[in-house]
């Protein structure tokens, strides 16, 4: 279980660094193409490309950094009102269910991009063939769907709920409050204290 988790931290740190460096690019590009033509009245085609294929990098892999950090949208109504087994197991099916649909999504990706390599065609400025940025897609579909079948397989086999390989439940944001933290408060609050005993019995 820990190798597994500590393959999931490389891949994150990985995905987080070339995010990190596409947001980078692409904000330098574009600032210095808004200078250009409103200093020189020239605007760069090839920046126009660039920015494009860096924003289809980070699409695809920003969803496998998103997966893995637990920030997709989840709706978790039902989720929450469970008791703990039952979240984990909750949760085992719905992350096997959705790398099932990522591995869907990554076999019609691949069907597209082969489709796209048939065609041919590259990008005028950069040369560079469509379905080499078009990879992207089924790349990002596969990582995305390692992250579900790495949560999948640690709430199946720990006694923890995972919202991702890295991320148990407790350590969200959004996590459902604690049934006996909940009865302690509770009995805390309907525990009369020592001196209001006095006083009422005074």
């Amino acid at each position: 279980m820990h190798s597994i988790i500590r393959v999931f931290r490389w891949q994150q740190r990985l995905e987080g660094s070339f995010l990190a460096l596409c947001v980078a690019v692409i904000a330098a590009l574009t600032i210095a193409n808004v200078l250009g033509r409103a200093l020189l009245g020239i605007s760069w085609a090839i920046v126009e490309e660039v920015v494009q294929m860096l924003m289809i990098a980070i699409c695809f892999i920003g969803m496998s950094y998103g997966a893995g950090m637990a920030r997709h949208i989840r709706m978790s109504a039902i989720h929450d009102a469970l008791p703990l087994p039952w979240r984990r197991r909750l949760m085992t099916v719905t992350t096997a269910l959705t790398a099932v649909l990522m591995v869907g999504l990554c076999y019609y990706a691949c069907r597209y991009v082969a489709t796209v390599y048939q065609l041919g065609g590259i990008f005028p400025a950069t040369r560079v063939p469509y379905f080499a940025v078009y990879l992207l897609a089924p790349i990002g579909f596969a990582l995305t769907a390692a992250q579900m079948v790495g949560t999948a397989w640690l709430n199946w086999m720990g006694d923890e709920v995972f919202l991702s390989a890295l991320m148990r439940e407790q350590d969200a944001d959004d996590s459902p409050p604690d049934e006996n933290l909940i009865d302690a408060h509770t009995a805390t609050i309907e525990r009369p204290s020592a001196g209001s005993s006095e006083r009422k019995e005074s």
